[in-house]
């Protein structure tokens, strides 16, 4: 029988969704203590890619993290997985370089027209 501190997936899904809470919302500041704990104890016992997952969410819960980069974090994730697809593995790098050169080009573009700060 499974228990909740045993399914470190489920821990984790709990832990990104109970960020979503407003101020003082006691129950979900629990499940953030209650999952936090139990993610850190599991911490040593996980095999990658998960490691990387809860190391990640751990350092910064998934809803306060940059979508973009949180893409080029999951792109690093999904490499190690064993059941990826190579096909999806390489399309998300194409997009991720894609839009990153896109930025690089508009700041170019910014900062060519930008007036001379002395």
């Amino acid at each position: 029988m499974c228990t909740l501190g045993s399914d470190v997936k489920g821990l984790l899904s709990l832990y990104n969704a109970a960020h979503l809470g407003t101020h003082r919302e006691i129950i979900l500041d629990e499940a953030i203590s209650f999952t936090k704990n139990n993610l850190v104890s599991a911490l040593a016992n996980l095999k990658p890619p998960l490691t990387t997952q809860v190391s990640f969410a751990l350092e910064t819960p998934l809803c306060r993290r940059m979508r973009r980069l949180l893409a080029r974090d999951y792109i690093s994730i999904y490499q190690e997985d064993a059941t990826r697809d190579d096909a999806i593995l390489e399309l998300a790098k194409l997009d991720f370089n894609l839009l990153q050169s896109l930025h690089h080009e508009e700041l170019e573009n910014i900062t060519k027209k930008a007036p001379p700060h002395f």
